[in-house]
């Protein structure tokens, strides 16, 4: 047995000396390797060391490899910084990219190439290289989007869309779009801020809701426009414009209402303007004739038979 090892050993330093190869469990180094290790139920145990004991190696050279037992991972030094990728120049690691290098750290693509999600190997979502998100390429039976407000009686949107506040600008405004409630007046929203960040707040200067029933002092389901900033959803102090589910249309703010008048325009808190001399308001006669009733200079009521709009 002592001379069989002999044997390998002098057979292993001919081979580092003819060769300038090492081979271990083999006498047959592969021509392209320094060193050429074969077994079948081994294998090649790096050095294993926590994150901060492998950022205190001195002058890492190119290329030196260590296991990271803090991240769990197979680190090299690519001559400014440890990393994985000196594995796979397009590795995407589950705890992101290593380093603290911002410009790398990132998930996309760098050649001008869309960036495509897949779920059961279908595609849900594009960042097209252009910058646009799409959305789409599914028949669903679900919402494509679904945010839910940032925590519990928030005040904040779920979501805010800002854009310009110019003259170029297609939609000069701040708008945050809410989500549906599952409880209290609005179901839905749709607001309007002055600026991003009083967006972000949750503070409106207008908007558009759906409402439903709340209680006995507003019971009747439509849409409302508000103005201002409502103090929560049960507020409806702000409304200035409500068209109901009937279709009839209340304009200015009730402090009551539980039932839907008869009228189909109903005005509270305050009057009916017309500011031009001469307008009224047109009536049809039962015998399909219309008339227009305006007031004179003197004050005086007077109809005056016109053709039907």
């Amino acid at each position: 047995m002592i001379k069989n090892r002999l044997i390998k050993s002098f057979a292993i330093l001919y081979g580092c000396i003819a060769y300038g190869q090492v081979g271990i469990n083999t006498q047959s180094p592969h021509p392209s390797s320094a060193l050429d290790i074969v077994s079948a139920n081994k294998g090649v145990l790096v050095p294993r060391m926590t994150t901060s004991q492998r950022d205190l190696i001195a002058s890492p050279a190119t290329g030196l490899l260590v296991y990271d037992t803090t991240l769990k991972g197979f680190y090299g030094y690519d001559g400014t910084r440890w990393t994985q990728d000196v594995f796979s120049s397009v590795k995407w690691s589950l705890r992101g990219n290593s380093g603290t290098d911002v410009a790398n750290d990132f998930l996309g693509t760098t050649d001008n190439q869309s960036l495509h999600f897949r779920t059961s190997n279908q595609t849900s979502m594009t960042i097209a290289s252009t910058g646009e998100v799409t959305m789409s390429g599914r028949d669903i039976t679900a919402p494509r989007l679904l945010v839910t407000r940032p925590q519990a009686g928030s005040p904040y949107p779920a979501i805010l869309a800002t854009v310009e506040n110019d003259t170029n600008s297609s939609y000069p405004i701040n708008m945050i779009v809410a989500n549906a409630s599952t409880s209290g007046r609005v179901k839905g929203n749709y607001s309007f801020a002055a600026t991003s960040a009083t967006g972000s707040a949750g503070t409106s200067i207008a908007g558009i809701s759906y409402v439903d029933v709340a209680g006995a002092n507003w019971d009747l389901p439509g849409m409302v426009f508000y103005s201002g900033n409502p103090t929560n959803q049960d507020d409806y102090t702000k409304d200035v414009f409500f068209i109901g589910n009937n279709g009839n249309v209340y304009v200015g703010y009730q402090t009551s209402q539980t039932s839907y008048p008869a009228s189909k325009l109903s005005v509270a808190n305050g009057d009916v303007y017309l500011s031009t001399a001469g307008r009224g308001i047109i009536m049809k006669s039962p015998d399909g004739n219309c008339w227009r009733t305006s007031v004179s200079a003197a004050g005086v009521l007077e109809t005056q038979s016109i053709t039907c709009p």
